[in-house]
Protein backbone atom coordinates (compact mmCIF):
# COMPACT_ATOMS: atom_id res chain seq x y z
CA UNK A 1 0.00 0.00 0.00
CA UNK A 2 1.08 3.70 -0.77
CA UNK A 3 -0.30 7.50 -0.47
CA UNK A 4 0.71 9.98 -2.12
CA UNK A 5 1.04 13.62 -0.41
CA UNK A 6 0.72 16.24 -3.45
CA UNK A 7 1.31 20.33 -3.37
CA UNK A 8 0.65 21.47 -6.48
CA UNK A 9 2.59 19.50 -9.10
CA UNK A 10 4.77 18.13 -6.03
CA UNK A 11 4.33 14.24 -5.06
CA UNK A 12 6.05 12.35 -2.19
CA UNK A 13 5.01 8.88 -2.31
CA UNK A 14 5.04 7.31 1.06
CA UNK A 15 4.75 3.38 1.29
CA UNK A 16 3.52 1.07 4.06
CA UNK A 17 6.33 0.12 5.83
CA UNK A 18 8.67 3.23 5.09
CA UNK A 19 10.39 4.93 8.29
CA UNK A 20 9.60 8.56 8.85
CA UNK A 21 11.48 10.75 11.32
CA UNK A 22 8.94 12.79 13.04
CA UNK A 23 9.55 15.17 16.85
CA UNK A 24 7.61 12.14 18.52
CA UNK A 25 10.66 9.88 17.21
CA UNK A 26 11.02 7.37 14.25
CA UNK A 27 8.32 5.41 13.16
CA UNK A 28 6.70 3.17 10.43
CA UNK A 29 4.09 4.41 7.99
CA UNK A 30 1.48 1.66 8.93
CA UNK A 31 -2.45 1.07 7.23
CA UNK A 32 -4.48 4.02 6.76
CA UNK A 33 -5.69 5.07 10.40
CA UNK A 34 -9.32 5.98 8.89
CA UNK A 35 -8.20 9.89 8.91
CA UNK A 36 -8.11 12.20 6.44
CA UNK A 37 -5.42 15.40 7.42
CA UNK A 38 -3.79 17.70 5.12
CA UNK A 39 -0.38 17.49 5.38
CA UNK A 40 1.61 21.36 4.37
CA UNK A 41 5.16 20.43 2.54
CA UNK A 42 7.92 22.73 3.03
CA UNK A 43 10.95 21.92 0.86
CA UNK A 44 12.62 24.89 2.31
CA UNK A 45 14.23 23.68 5.64
CA UNK A 46 14.50 27.00 6.91
CA UNK A 47 10.58 27.39 6.62
CA UNK A 48 9.51 24.30 8.03
CA UNK A 49 11.74 25.23 11.21
CA UNK A 50 10.21 28.77 11.66
CA UNK A 51 6.57 27.07 11.18
CA UNK A 52 7.12 24.15 14.10
CA UNK A 53 8.66 26.84 16.06
CA UNK A 54 5.76 28.82 16.30
CA UNK A 55 3.13 25.70 16.25
CA UNK A 56 5.50 24.68 19.31
CA UNK A 57 4.43 28.71 21.13
CA UNK A 58 0.79 27.77 20.59
CA UNK A 59 1.00 24.37 21.90
CA UNK A 60 -0.76 25.36 25.21
CA UNK A 61 -3.45 26.88 23.57
CA UNK A 62 -6.78 24.83 23.07
CA UNK A 63 -7.31 24.77 19.60
CA UNK A 64 -11.05 24.55 19.57
CA UNK A 65 -11.83 27.06 22.59
CA UNK A 66 -9.16 29.50 20.73
CA UNK A 67 -10.57 28.70 17.41
CA UNK A 68 -7.11 28.12 15.99
CA UNK A 69 -5.86 24.87 13.45
CA UNK A 70 -5.19 21.79 15.32
CA UNK A 71 -1.37 20.61 14.69
CA UNK A 72 -0.92 16.97 14.63
CA UNK A 73 2.73 16.29 14.04
CA UNK A 74 6.00 16.94 11.93
CA UNK A 75 7.82 14.76 10.28
CA UNK A 76 10.77 14.55 7.73
CA UNK A 77 10.76 13.11 4.23
CA UNK A 78 12.89 13.55 1.17
CA UNK A 79 14.56 16.26 2.74
CA UNK A 80 11.09 18.23 3.18
CA UNK A 81 9.44 18.97 6.48
CA UNK A 82 6.16 18.06 6.23
CA UNK A 83 3.51 19.37 8.88
CA UNK A 84 0.31 17.36 9.50
CA UNK A 85 -3.17 19.32 10.82
CA UNK A 86 -6.48 19.22 10.90
CA UNK A 87 -8.59 18.92 7.82
CA UNK A 88 -11.20 21.83 7.63
CA UNK A 89 -13.16 23.31 4.68
CA UNK A 90 -13.00 26.49 2.02
CA UNK A 91 -11.25 29.50 3.18
CA UNK A 92 -13.16 32.45 3.94
CA UNK A 93 -11.56 34.20 0.96
CA UNK A 94 -13.12 31.43 -1.63
CA UNK A 95 -16.54 32.37 -0.47
CA UNK A 96 -15.70 36.35 -0.92
CA UNK A 97 -16.69 36.83 -4.00
CA UNK A 98 -19.11 34.56 -4.78
CA UNK A 99 -21.45 34.79 -1.23
CA UNK A 100 -22.95 37.27 0.23
CA UNK A 101 -22.50 37.40 3.99
CA UNK A 102 -25.23 38.82 6.34
CA UNK A 103 -24.53 40.73 9.51
CA UNK A 104 -25.03 37.92 11.65
CA UNK A 105 -23.01 35.37 10.38
CA UNK A 106 -20.29 38.34 10.36
CA UNK A 107 -20.89 38.77 13.93
CA UNK A 108 -20.06 35.09 14.23
CA UNK A 109 -17.20 35.27 12.79
CA UNK A 110 -15.93 38.05 14.45
CA UNK A 111 -16.75 36.48 18.05
CA UNK A 112 -14.47 33.45 17.10
CA UNK A 113 -11.22 35.67 15.58
CA UNK A 114 -11.69 37.70 18.69
CA UNK A 115 -11.24 34.96 21.06
CA UNK A 116 -8.26 33.45 18.91
CA UNK A 117 -6.76 37.25 19.57
CA UNK A 118 -6.98 36.85 23.06
CA UNK A 119 -5.84 33.92 23.19
CA UNK A 120 -2.56 34.68 21.31
CA UNK A 121 -2.36 38.05 23.70
CA UNK A 122 -2.45 35.93 26.35
CA UNK A 123 0.61 33.92 25.44
CA UNK A 124 2.39 37.12 23.79
CA UNK A 125 2.26 35.94 19.88
CA UNK A 126 1.43 38.00 17.27
CA UNK A 127 -0.27 36.39 14.12
CA UNK A 128 1.32 38.16 11.44
CA UNK A 129 -0.60 37.01 8.53
CA UNK A 130 -4.49 37.13 9.00
CA UNK A 131 -6.39 37.22 5.58
CA UNK A 132 -9.49 35.46 4.36
CA UNK A 133 -7.50 32.68 2.88
CA UNK A 134 -6.08 31.94 6.76
CA UNK A 135 -9.55 31.33 8.14
CA UNK A 136 -11.21 28.53 7.20
CA UNK A 137 -15.00 27.51 8.00
CA UNK A 138 -14.64 24.06 10.22
CA UNK A 139 -17.55 22.20 7.69
CA UNK A 140 -20.29 23.40 5.32
CA UNK A 141 -23.51 25.08 6.10
CA UNK A 142 -21.40 25.63 9.42
CA UNK A 143 -20.36 29.38 10.88
CA UNK A 144 -17.35 27.56 12.88
CA UNK A 145 -13.76 28.99 11.93
CA UNK A 146 -10.45 28.44 12.63
CA UNK A 147 -7.32 30.93 12.01
CA UNK A 148 -4.19 29.05 10.34
CA UNK A 149 -0.93 29.32 8.90
CA UNK A 150 1.20 30.40 11.70
CA UNK A 151 4.07 30.81 9.41
CA UNK A 152 5.11 34.20 9.96
CA UNK A 153 3.85 33.92 13.72
CA UNK A 154 6.37 35.97 16.29
CA UNK A 155 6.14 36.63 20.10
CA UNK A 156 5.07 40.09 20.45
CA UNK A 157 8.34 41.16 21.80
CA UNK A 158 10.58 40.10 18.84
CA UNK A 159 9.01 42.22 16.72
CA UNK A 160 10.89 44.91 15.13
CA UNK A 161 10.87 48.09 13.71
CA UNK A 162 10.99 47.51 9.93
CA UNK A 163 9.46 43.39 10.01
CA UNK A 164 8.37 42.19 6.58
CA UNK A 165 4.87 41.14 7.40
CA UNK A 166 0.97 40.84 6.47
CA UNK A 167 0.47 41.07 3.25
CA UNK A 168 -0.47 44.42 1.63
CA UNK A 169 -4.15 44.94 1.88
CA UNK A 170 -4.33 43.63 5.58
CA UNK A 171 -0.95 45.41 6.54
CA UNK A 172 -1.46 47.70 9.39
CA UNK A 173 -0.33 51.27 9.24
CA UNK A 174 1.82 50.81 11.84
CA UNK A 175 3.53 48.44 9.97
CA UNK A 176 4.19 50.54 6.87
CA UNK A 177 5.24 53.27 8.81
CA UNK A 178 7.94 52.10 10.18
CA UNK A 179 6.14 52.53 13.84
CA UNK A 180 7.01 50.30 16.90
CA UNK A 181 4.48 47.19 16.73
CA UNK A 182 2.41 44.96 19.00
CA UNK A 183 -0.31 42.32 18.74
CA UNK A 184 -2.77 45.21 17.82
CA UNK A 185 -1.11 44.79 13.70
CA UNK A 186 -3.83 41.51 14.29
CA UNK A 187 -6.84 43.22 15.39
CA UNK A 188 -6.33 45.51 12.22
CA UNK A 189 -6.31 42.78 10.00
CA UNK A 190 -8.94 41.21 11.54
CA UNK A 191 -11.06 44.44 10.89
CA UNK A 192 -10.11 44.29 7.56
CA UNK A 193 -11.44 40.94 7.10
CA UNK A 194 -14.86 41.59 8.79
CA UNK A 195 -15.24 44.95 6.37
CA UNK A 196 -14.13 42.83 3.20
CA UNK A 197 -17.24 40.36 4.17
CA UNK A 198 -19.77 43.13 4.32
CA UNK A 199 -18.33 44.53 1.35
CA UNK A 200 -18.00 41.81 -0.69
CA UNK A 201 -14.84 42.65 -1.49
CA UNK A 202 -11.28 44.14 -0.21
CA UNK A 203 -11.36 47.25 1.86
CA UNK A 204 -8.18 47.84 0.63
CA UNK A 205 -7.58 46.21 -2.63
CA UNK A 206 -4.35 47.64 -3.60
CA UNK A 207 -0.58 46.43 -4.30
CA UNK A 208 1.15 48.91 -2.93
CA UNK A 209 1.98 50.46 0.21
CA UNK A 210 1.68 53.52 -1.47
CA UNK A 211 -1.94 53.10 -2.67
CA UNK A 212 -3.16 51.54 0.17
CA UNK A 213 -2.05 54.50 2.91
CA UNK A 214 -4.06 56.76 0.65
CA UNK A 215 -6.85 54.55 0.18
CA UNK A 216 -7.09 54.83 4.27
CA UNK A 217 -6.70 58.31 4.64
CA UNK A 218 -9.41 58.95 1.84
CA UNK A 219 -11.59 56.44 3.70
CA UNK A 220 -10.74 57.70 7.62
CA UNK A 221 -10.97 61.14 6.61
CA UNK A 222 -14.63 60.99 5.54
CA UNK A 223 -15.17 58.66 8.69
CA UNK A 224 -14.42 61.77 10.37
CA UNK A 225 -16.52 64.16 8.01
CA UNK A 226 -19.75 62.53 8.96
CA UNK A 227 -19.25 62.28 12.62
CA UNK A 228 -18.64 66.04 12.81
CA UNK A 229 -21.94 66.09 10.47
CA UNK A 230 -23.68 64.09 12.96
CA UNK A 231 -22.67 65.73 16.17
CA UNK A 232 -23.74 69.22 14.43
CA UNK A 233 -27.50 67.57 13.45
CA UNK A 234 -27.69 66.39 17.22
CA UNK A 235 -27.05 69.87 18.78
CA UNK A 236 -29.56 71.32 16.05
CA UNK A 237 -31.97 68.97 16.98
CA UNK A 238 -31.35 69.68 20.92
CA UNK A 239 -32.12 73.49 20.58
Amino acid sequence: MSSKIEEEDKSFVIKTGQSLEGHLGTYEVGELLGEIVPIKILENSNEGREEFKAMKLIKDLDPDENNLMKFHERFSYDDATCLVYEILYVSLHMCLFKTHFHLYQIRAFAQQMFQALSGLKSIGVVHGDIKPDNILLVKNKSLRIKLIDFGFAKKANKLSIGTEIQVTPFRAPEVMLGLPLDESIDMWAVGSVLASLYNGGYLFPYDTEYDTIRAMVLVFSQVRLLKVRIRKMKRQQAL
